[in-house]
């Protein structure tokens, strides 16, 4: 399916497109860091659903040779009640806000360019406890946190 999303964008002339990835496409649970994981190191897949996450990130690298400007998100815990989860500390850890979730999309569809036309960020709030790092080139921050809800 993925293929064929980037292949209709470059043949419609769609400069960016966001995709859709998981935190699960790097095992988590268990991370003891010290530091947060980067969305830059080799993923280490939790699942197969995991794994298909990484597959579609890693084909997307070469459409962004070919001009398509490409960010995967790698979502953490939305849910549609909005409200972190209380256990495992990893899911608490990984909630990603609603309120978050929209100012990220709202960054990407609003940025000039992507740098080198493809980046990958770690889609959670700003928890207390988060494990995952951030950071992006689009200087977007989370503004929430799992213990402020």
């Amino acid at each position: 399916m993925f293929y064929n999303v980037y292949k209709a964008a470059i043949e419609a002339g769609v400069p960016r497109v966001i995709m859709t990835s998981s935190v699960h496409a790097d095992r988590f649970y268990g991370w003891q860091g010290p530091e947060y994981m980067s969305p830059d190191r080799i993923p280490i897949p939790d699942s197969p659903y995991g794994a298909h996450k990484v597959f579609m990130e890693a084909s997307v690298r070469y459409y962004a040779t070919k001009g398509l400007e490409v960010v995967c998100i790698r979502f953490g815990g939305v849910n549609p009640e909005n409200k972190p989860a209380v256990d495992p500390p990893e899911e608490r850890a990984a909630w990603f806000s609603h309120g978050d979730c929209v100012s990220l999309v709202r960054t990407i569809l609003e940025a000039q360019t992507i740098p080198n036309n493809f980046f990958i960020v770690h889609c959670v709030s700003g928890n207390k406890n988060r494990l995952h790092d951030t950071s992006n080139p689009l200087n977007w921050i989370p503004k929430d946190n799992a213990d402020s809800f």
